[in-house]
């Protein structure tokens, strides 16, 4: 029967309409497959790099450059890694035996041997270059000089010397990799990265394998092995050594767990602080454990590498500031400080004593470890009984330096520099300065604030996400260090807070804090204003028992730290403008050194006395039972008292100035609900909306604006028209109570009013704006109700 459709259209309809002859429907491509889709039965070439793998690791049968394989290369096969590089390294080392010598070879005069069959016995030196990556013929000639210097050498010392080669190696490793981090968009990413990479394995291992690789470098600055020597580092090391020795608890392990029953004990009793006098005048002490001694403060003996000479010269100063001289008098002593006097005018002296104290506490430890190897080298050369040397925590970062900014980072390592490099000599140096220079820095700015204060917070590089590691050597100081092998770390709240993570998160880090021994929270008061909840983050997973070993040397680990009690041994030092309820907590629950801690603060003379417009300022006490009850009665008492007032009497210009974000959202939302038509800016407000909100402030289109302490804080906005102010709660900066009055305009004095709301629970609020005296009188006063004129 006759058919209406084609011969060519069933063979497009069989292939698929539109197809072409020799494709195949679906547009994939066959390449590499045969018929079916299956895997072509074709020999695969070899590429250059797919040889090498072959001869290097035997994952394919030896090539040519002319053959094929018809074997497939097995992809679940990967490269070791190189830690296992390392270990395979070590191990080789460890297990070479060098042969005697009447087994080796006799070498004829002209280069041949004379037993053509026997192989060449392989030197310490070569065992070790043939473990390393191939290189070039002039590194080989600088091989064949330091196997020259082998010959002759014991087992011990040509592994010591190997050794130390192998970490000039890793050294050229971490060159490279800095000019790929370099390049990355992602500064902190770069960063993080920075801190597994940078460095590379040069400081692989914690304790006594570190520092026996810079050993041969700091011959020439330990000096002599001599008894001199011997009794300078004891001199040295007195003060270092005296606070880790404070109690026995360092000689056996029934010590420590006696100390550890003690510290319970005392922890159930609660000290409290008392009045006293410390290094820096009047402050409030807690005694020390009892029976613990603690040194009295004295001058302290400087490492010899600190060149505090040249730091003076390079800040134009004759001597240290009176103020640093106390400072690190006081620190000396290891105990816990809580300084609540600073000033930006004492800034570069407060920041030169805490650095000063904590570079010169990483380089007596320095020195304590390097002088227990060599003893310990003497030991085993000596075949004596070794010594129990504990000198060690987990890991070997020892000092943590916490800053607000990024431009705070850059004065504290510019300090650094000074204190620690000579820039006349050519071996000495701080390695990734430039790179360094390059993220923490910014472009100079004309931009004049109105308040110059405003400059002294935010002029630099305000980003407050950053951690970086700083490793001291014997000739130079590296920046971008490993965490785990670097003597110093400085970071932000918030940088820390990405690498510790939370509970739960696949990717955290946190052992690298279990061996911290010195914590510094510079500009604390700064940390209200970002987050504080990071800084107690930090503190609660600071000296927590590691959960990986990590190369740790158990033999070295100090007694006291393997019971847990790391964090009773950390000196704590905090630096802020003023004391708050969020840092006092965290002095007594987180500061708990043995040795005792202090807290130093003055008077208040109070910032009222700087307002200028003359208004009536009236003061409200809430009454509030406990601090639980306080946020309740004091939203109760807003919408009671004050804002009847404002509806009733229809006034305008209102600015109602709320220090906690919690509040300002409760109050926001509810003023919404009855619909009152209000103005906001907050720190998540944007710039439009700003200019919008400020503009119905100005022209009384909406009478009352919600403003945020946060916000004022980095902005220091002023406002053209304001008439009526109602403090929510009095700010935690004092400076802020008079900038928010004086924004008042004189003719509109006359008619200006003032509310501010406060609790017993606001009493260094309240000392800080109307002065400590005049605090407690209102506080032991019978009335509800104070006003100023």
């Amino acid at each position: 029967s006759f058919c209406p459709v084609s011969c060519d259209g069933l063979v497009k309809m069989a292939r698929g309409r539109g197809a072409k002859p020799g494709k195949r429907r679906g547009g994939g491509s066959s390449r590499g497959r045969g018929r079916h889709g299956k895997p072509s039965k074709k020999p695969k070439k070899l590429n250059r790099m797919d040889k090498q793998h072959a001869q290097e690791f035997g994952e394919l049968h030896p090539v040519n450059d002319d053959s094929e394989v018809t074997t497939y290369r097995d992809h679940a096969s990967k490269r070791p890694t190189k830690d296992e590089r390392q270990a395979a390294k070590r191990a080789t080392l460890d297990d070479f035996s060098f042969p005697e010598p009447e087994a080796q070879s006799n070498v004829a005069d002209n280069g041949v041997d004379d037993d053509d069959d026997e192989l060449e016995k392989p030197t310490a030196m070569s065992a070790f270059f043939s473990l390393l990556p191939t290189q070039n013929s002039e590194d080989e000639d600088s091989h064949s000089a330091d196997d020259q210097q082998l010959e002759g050498l014991t087992e011990a010392e040509a592994r010591q010397r190997a050794l130390e080669l192998g970490d000039d190696f890793e050294v050229v490793a971490a060159d490279e990799d800095e000019s790929s981090a370099e390049d990355s968009e992602n500064e902190f990413v770069a960063e993080a990265a920075d801190r597994g990479s940078d460095g590379g394995d040069e400081d692989a291992l914690e304790g006594s394998d570190d520092e026996v690789v810079d050993e041969a470098e700091d011959s020439s600055d330990e000096g002599d092995d001599g008894e001199n020597a011997g009794t300078e580092l004891d001199v040295l090391l007195a003060g270092y050594r005296a606070h880790y020795e404070l109690h026995d608890s360092h000689l056996d392990d029934g010590a420590a767990a006696r100390l550890k029953a003690l510290v319970e004990a005392e922890d159930a009793d609660k000290p409290t602080a008392t009045p006293g006098t410390c290094a820096l005048g009047k402050c409030r002490t807690v005694p020390p454990l009892a029976g613990v001694n603690v040194q009295a403060p004295s001058d302290p003996v400087w490492h010899p590498r600190l060149r505090i000479d040249a730091t003076m010269a390079a800040l134009e100063l004759p001597q240290l500031p009176e103020l640093t001289q106390q400072l690190v008098q006081q620190l000396e002593t290891y105990q816990d400080l809580f300084y609540a006097e600073r000033t930006f005018a004492d800034q570069t002296a407060i920041r030169l004593g805490y650095l000063l104290h904590a570079v010169n506490h990483a380089n007596k430890a320095r020195s304590a470890i390097m002088a227990n190897n060599k003893r310990l080298q003497a030991a085993e050369k000596s075949e004596e009984d070794l010594f129990e040397a504990r000198d060690q925590g987990f890991t070997r970062a020892r000092v943590l330096i916490v800053v607000p900014f990024k431009h705070c980072a850059l004065e504290l390592v510019a300090l650094l520099r000074s204190l620690m490099v000579d820039s006349d000599k050519k071996q000495q140096d701080m390695r990734h300065y430039n790179k360094f220079k390059r993220n923490f820095g910014a472009e100079p700015s004309d931009y004049q604030h109105y308040y110059p204060e405003y400059h002294d917070y935010f002029d630099g590089n305000n980003d407050d996400c950053f951690a970086m590691g700083v490793g001291i050597k014997s000739q130079s100081v590296n920046l971008y260090h490993n965490f785990y092998t670097s003597d110093l770390l400085i970071a932000s709240p918030l940088g820390l807070r990405r690498i510790l993570g939370g509970e739960g998160d696949k990717q955290r880090d946190v052992d690298f804090l279990s061996s911290i021994e010195m914590v510094i929270l510079d500009q604390a008061d700064v940390y209200q204003m970002q987050n504080f909840e990071h800084v107690q983050h930090l503190f609660e997973h600071l000296n927590r028992l590691p959960t990986e070993q990590r190369d740790t040397d158990i033999n070295r680990i100090r007694l006291w730290a393997l019971e847990g009690l790391a964090s009773r041994f950390r000196q704590t030092v905090m630096i802020s403008s003023f004391t708050t309820p969020e840092l006092s907590r965290l002095w007594r629950q987180q500061c708990r050194n043995l040795a005792g801690k202090q807290l130093v603060s003055r008077p208040c003379t109070g910032s009222i006395l700087n307002v200028i417009p003359k208004i009536s300022q009236v003061f409200h006490n809430l009454g509030s039972s406990s601090i639980q009850a306080d946020a309740d009665v004091r939203f109760n008492h807003f919408l009671e008292h004050v804002l009847p007032v404002i509806t009733k009497q229809r006034l305008k210009h209102v600015l109602v100035f709320i220090p906690s974000y919690f509040d300002f959202v409760r109050l926001r939302n509810h003023l919404k609900r009855r619909n009152k038509k209000v103005a906001q800016i907050c720190e998540y407000t944007s710039q439009s909306n700003v200019t919008r909100a400020k503009s119905y402030l100005f022209h009384g289109e909406r009478p009352i604006m919600l403003y945020t302490e946060r916000y004022h804080f980095h902005n220091r906005s002023r406002f053209r028209k304001v008439e009526h102010v109602v403090f929510y709660q009095l700010p935690t900066y004092p400076q802020f109570y008079s900038e928010i009055l004086n924004s008042i305009l004189p003719q509109a004095a006359p008619d200006a009013t003032c509310t501010v709301l406060y609790s017993k629970f606001d009493q260094l609020r309240l000392q800080r704006v109307v002065g400590s005296d005049r605090a407690l009188r209102m506080q032991t006063s019978d009335r509800p109700t104070h006003m100023f004129l």
